[in-house]
């Protein structure tokens, strides 16, 4: 699967939703399946 800016961009919309509503890194980090520091990076 091609991964385009467009998805980045939704990705990166999403974690800063839930992070907004108020989960911890490691939430969405163990919800999302990805790593914390790419997590961090993208919000």
């Amino acid at each position: 699967m091609k991964i385009t800016h467009f998805f980045v961009e939704e990705m990166v919309t999403i974690l800063r939703n839930m992070k907004k509503k108020g989960m911890s890194i490691p939430e969405i980090a163990n919800f999302t399946g990805m790593p914390e520091d790419e997590v961090r990076h993208l919000i």
